[in-house]
């Protein structure tokens, strides 16, 4: 069934002009396309640079105070990256309170001068931005990511790790990426929306499908063979004839529960091997970290807290997260020896522990009494 064309709003035809007419006044762009190196998961690295206005910024990443750093690559010769900037402007300014910074970057290649002209005839039509623009021309920046067309942006947490990237820009790709920043920085419902424009379909947000537990108690789980930092290969084959408990634990940063669990199992997991009780502890590095990445966030912990004695398993395109699905961060699942979910929870909350310790001891009674010197 053919669609009728929608009419062009009048702010995008003011985009359209402003884009036509910079092109215009523009050379071409001399930056030379890089193949794409940085993406979701990825750890991206100090970066130092100067604005506009010629202030000096960097990112460092462990001093880093703000949540999230969104980061668009932009050309300002076209029209979508000059949409772009408009909602960047809109969202800036209703997130920033919640920890978002903002960072535009003119990746075509364009010098300082050319790019200044650029965004004075922005902002003859719009207000002026609230956050750094900065000029790109020696591609520093962009080889940095690794970005292969405009425009693209990159969210990237406090520790430096990529947890969005999206190339292109429209109202699909805005939508998206509103959900994603209402979720990460848990703002209030609605913080983002935008008043409807007559004659614009809503943009169908893009579904997570780990964003919810896929299995709970008295499921099964399927075989999988996973793979650790080290490169070690756990297969979990659900196979055993004897009694053993395996304890999968999904967990992200920033998660102070998940902190706390994790210490938990780190005393668990040294007990049980100390008294030879059959306990298999997964942990599991949620939002598709890669080794990079997931290493960095470790260096952190073991900053302040002990290395844990158990295995860190990446989750790369998540196939453990596709089959268990994952809840409130951290989400824990007890799997008995036949690969039955025997326990499952989001969260560590109180008297989580002493649930656990129970249900440990009902499943292997060798554990009775062995795990009484546990905190609780």
């Amino acid at each position: 069934m053919s669609r009728t064309a929608r009419p062009t709003s009048p702010a995008l035809t003011t985009l359209l002009v402003l884009a036509v007419l910079t092109a215009a006044a523009a050379p071409p762009s001399s930056a030379a396309e890089e193949a794409e190196s940085l993406r979701v998961g990825s750890h991206v690295p100090p970066l130092q640079f100067t604005d506009l206005e010629g202030k000096e910024h960097s990112r460092d990443w462990g001093e880093e105070q703000s949540r999230a750093t969104l980061f668009f690559f932009f050309n300002v010769r076209t029209a979508p990256g000059l949409l772009g900037l408009t909602y960047l402007d809109r969202t800036y300014r209703k997130a920033f309170d919640f920890g978002l910074r903002v960072l535009a970057v003119e990746g075509s290649g364009l010098g300082r001068e050319a790019v200044l002209a650029g965004m004075e005839r922005y902002q003859s039509i719009y207000s002026p931005l609230p956050f750094p623009v900065v000029a790109d021309p020696e591609g520093a920046l962009r080889r940095s990511f690794g970005v292969s067309e405009l425009p693209a942006s990159y969210l990237v947490e406090r520790h430096g790790i990529i947890i969005d990237h999206r190339k292109g820009f429209d109202e699909r790709t805005e939508a998206a990426l509103s959900e994603k920043l209402g979720h990460f920085l848990s703002l209030p419902p609605g913080t983002l929306a935008e008043s409807p424009v007559p004659g614009r379909d809503a943009a169908e947000p893009e579904e997570d499908p780990v964003d919810r537990p896929l299995l709970f108690a008295g499921d099964k789980a399927p075989p999988l063979n996973v793979t650790d930092m080290s490169g070690k290969e756990h297969r979990l084959l659900w196979s055993s004839e004897d009694e053993e408990i395996t304890i999968i634990f999904f967990w992200s940063d920033p998660c102070r529960p998940c902190i706390e669990e994790m210490l938990f199992l780190d005393q668990l997991s040294l007990r049980t091997t100390d008294i030879g009780l059959p306990v298999r502890i997964l942990a599991v590095a949620a939002g598709d970290l890669d080794a990079k990445g997931t290493e960095a966030l470790l260096k952190r912990y073991a900053a302040r807290y002990p290395a844990p004695s158990f295995p860190i398993v990446l989750d790369r395109d998540f196939p453990l997260s596709r089959v268990f699905g994952r809840g409130r961060m951290p989400t824990t699942y007890f799997v008995d020896e036949k690969g039955n979910i025997i326990a499952h929870a989001d969260d560590f909350e109180e008297g989580r522990i002493g649930e656990w310790k129970r249900l440990i001891e009902m499943k292997l009674p060798r554990a009775r009494g062995a795990l009484q010197y546990l905190p609780e």
